[in-house]
């Protein structure tokens, strides 16, 4: 999966954690940068390494807590260009990934999260997912998506991916060649 999504259900996992009973009730905004670039090994999710890097990045996070200060969901929003490269021949595509996405935690420790509008989805090649759906694959989504991953002591343990909405494209095919 995507390493932002995985920081992001990540981060919802975290706020579990240190959640204050003085953030009770009150939601916490706060900008969440994408970080350094990063390339994706070749194989997973596209035959050659994918090199993903923000070109624009306004995306803030907010955490929602009950009134015991327990955490509810994160949402994050703004806009977010992202360049992504075929390491190999330099070919790339700029595509404006702004969501948005809320993150939930699920009784099992898992954590699903649904991305909304412009979306990039990295489909693990550990992944379940609907029929049509390349394993493993780098898709651009528009419309809903809902994603479910779980994580244990070695990391990513299981993905999948629930829905996918009928408008979407492969980087990978975008970018062979």
């Amino acid at each position: 999966m995507f390493h932002r999504m995985i920081w992001l259900f990540a981060a919802a996992a975290l706020a579990l954690v240190v959640a204050a009973p003085s953030a009770a009730d009150r939601p916490i905004r706060e900008p969440s940068p994408f970080g350094e670039s990063f390339t994706y090994d070749a194989g997973d999710p596209c035959p050659f390494p994918l090199t993903v890097s923000a070109v624009e990045d306004k995306v803030y996070s907010t955490l929602f807590f009950d009134k015991e200060g327990t955490f509810l969901r994160q949402q994050l929003a703004g806009r977010f260009l992202l360049e992504l490269t075929n390491a190999l021949t330099g070919k790339s595509i700029v595509v404006n990934v702004s969501g948005p996405t809320r993150v939930t935690e699920n009784p099992d420790g898992s954590v699903t999260g649904v991305l909304r509008g412009l979306s990039f989805l990295h489909v693990n090649k550990i992944a379940t997912a609907p029929a049509g759906i390349p394993i493993p694959s780098a898709l651009i989504t528009q419309g809903p998506s809902v994603i479910e991953v779980a994580f244990g002591p070695n990391g990513l343990e299981r993905e999948t991916v629930i829905e996918v909405p009928h408008q979407w494209f492969n980087v990978c095919d975008v970018l062979a060649g």
